[in-house]
């Protein structure tokens, strides 16, 4: 069923029907104990009631403890006596009493203890659990429209904090890849400046080596060259045979010139 959303402020209106519910089952519960016949607990819860309207919630707990000694099994008891925690805050302890006194087989009190049930678990941000106790409230009293609205409220709250836990869990891991990816970003910063590093080192390592590599060309090139027989033996004829063709060139420019006249007188 749809449902618009609902004034926060109408769970403190409704559940400040618990102090009415109260005194509704303080009455049943004064019928349970005079059944007793005499039994000093009745008159002890009635003292608890009066102390319980007055806002008196420690004096009123104390006397519905003393109740309980003498009524150890009303389940009406373990209702007032929640009814005490949950005023104080005390919700946990508010919760587990209420939780005992559901299990009474009176009708009218289930209901009850379910619907503070399910304030009480509202009251803890268990919207889960109270709209489970108000469903199983209006199971036994459908004609409860405190229960009804409680339990629309209820559904309301747990699916807007299911969708606040996601958006918790995408912004979650929305950090934990940025985390990742930052780190691994680092590791490969890390991991070129280690490779930089590396290669000047091979560079420093290499420098020394080539320096003498062109030192011992320098040197190679500057010292003259020894020359073998072979080397020798050609150069001589190559110079031989210049000077066979320079000789050969000088011979026909003679032979090419006009012998000079001697005068005749």
């Amino acid at each position: 069923m749809n449902v618009q959303r609902p004034t926060i402020l109408n769970i403190e209106r409704r559940t400040s029907n618990i102090q009415h519910r109260t005194l509704y089952l303080l009455i049943a519960a004064l019928v349970l104990v005079n059944l007793g016949l005499g039994n000093p607990g009745g008159s002890l819860v009635k003292e608890g009631n009066r102390l319980f309207k007055e806002g008196k919630y420690d004096q009123a707990l104390t006397k519905y403890n003393e109740a309980q000694l003498e009524l150890p099994d009303s389940s009406d008891i373990y209702y007032n006596i929640g009814d005490v925690q949950y005023k104080k805050s005390d919700y946990e302890k508010a919760a587990s009493l209420f939780q005992k006194a559901i299990e009474s087989k009176n009708r009218t009190l289930n209901a009850r203890s379910g619907y503070n049930l399910g304030n009480t678990l509202f009251r803890e941000g268990n919207f889960d659990g109270a709209a489970s106790a108000y469903k199983a409230s209006l199971k036994l009293n459908p004609e409860d429209s405190d229960a009804k609205y409680n339990y629309e409220l209820a559904r309301w709250k747990q699916k807007e904090q299911e969708q606040q836990q996601q958006q918790e869990q995408k912004q979650e891991q929305k950090q934990k890849d940025q985390k990742e990816k930052e780190k691994e970003e680092q590791e490969q910063e890390d991991k070129d400046q280690k490779d930089q590093q590396q290669e000047r080192k091979e560079e420093e390592e290499q420098q020394p080596q080539q320096q003498d590599q062109e030192q011992n060309q320098e040197q190679q090139q500057q010292q003259p060259q020894e020359m073998n027989q072979e080397d020798v033996e050609r150069l001589l004829d190559a110079m031989l045979s210049e000077e066979e063709d320079q000789r050969g060139e000088m011979m026909e420019q003679r032979e090419g010139e006009t012998p000079e006249v001697i005068k005749d007188w």
